[in-house]
């Protein structure tokens, strides 16, 4: 009997192996109540669950306005971009499994200024060691996808301008959470649990 609560045991293990370590799915969509630009730390120093170094929140509506663009956010109004132009932004504190997210430059009569980024690349890191690299080259006014896929989880996310003092806008940053070591321990102690329960009622 004790060999046939271990071989369920272990089956046990093997589904949870099977079962997709992602939880639910986020996107984050930057809408904060500003008028024309705020540091994304002074709105929510723990957006989703993260910490932000290097990002401000835009009212792409206003920026519109200001230099002539007829741009369209994905979600909402309101963006992020890298503050100051900065060559490098990040942000993280948590693992997850990161999708994604929409990117468009920053743009002057809907085309690129002297400061406009031409491209940007996410970067993921685990643990301090790097585990991917996606790129979207060639930014426009229009919001297009960027599209992680790294194949591993990551802790932190670091986001590339393609020069100093280059700006990009992005909006809808995609994830899926990761579920708690605990929550996978419950799985794996329930259907060993439902074994044991059907093999008492068939006796």
């Amino acid at each position: 009997m004790k060999i046939k609560y271990l071989a369920v045991a272990v089956i046990g293990i093997i589904i949870i192996g099977l079962v997709p370590a992602t939880g639910h799915a986020v996107i984050l969509d930057f809408e904060f109540d500003v008028a024309i630009a705020s540091l994304l730390n002074t709105e929510d120093p723990n957006y989703g669950g993260f910490t932000w170094d290097g990002f401000i929140v835009r009212n792409i509506d206003s920026y519109n306005t200001n230099y002539t663009n007829t741009q369209t956010a994905p979600s909402g109004n309101h963006v992020v971009s890298n503050f100051s132009g900065v060559l490098s932004t990040s942000f993280g504190g948590q693992v997850v499994d990161l999708q994604g997210a929409m990117f468009s430059t920053w743009p002057e009569f809907d085309n690129h200024a002297v400061w406009s980024a031409t491209s940007v690349t996410m970067e993921g890191y685990l643990g301090g060691s790097l585990v991917g690299s996606s790129t979207l080259a060639n930014l426009t006014k229009n919001f297009q996808a960027l599209n992680t896929n790294f194949g591993s989880f990551v802790d932190e996310v670091r986001i590339i301008s393609s020069a100093s003092g280059h700006y990009w806008f992005m909006d809808n940053l995609s994830y899926n959470t990761v579920p708690e070591p605990s929550t996978l321990l419950l799985l794996g102690t329930g259907l060993i649990g439902l074994a044991g329960f059907r093999r008492k009622f068939r006796s």
